[in-house]
């Protein structure tokens, strides 16, 4: 879960969405040409972690909250 965003974080997460959106068409996707599970975009923040990937011809995000949320 995470607690409050900077506006930095929420600028990106909202650009990651738009780059997913953008390539929520299969033929584009396939267009990346890229293996399967393979990392497409990876990047950090202060305190997150994300990454894009490609599994079974989707697009794929994990985000990872590096700080405690203590």
């Amino acid at each position: 879960m995470i607690r409050s965003w900077s506006l930095k974080t929420l600028i990106v997460f909202i650009a990651i969405n738009s780059f997913l959106f953008y390539f929520s068409d299969p033929s584009a996707i396939a267009s990346l040409k890229q293996k399967n599970s393979e990392t497409i975009l990876a990047f950090e923040t202060r305190n997150y972690a994300v990454k894009i990937y490609c599994q079974e011809n989707r697009l794929l995000m994990d985000i990872y909250n590096k700080k405690p949320l203590i």
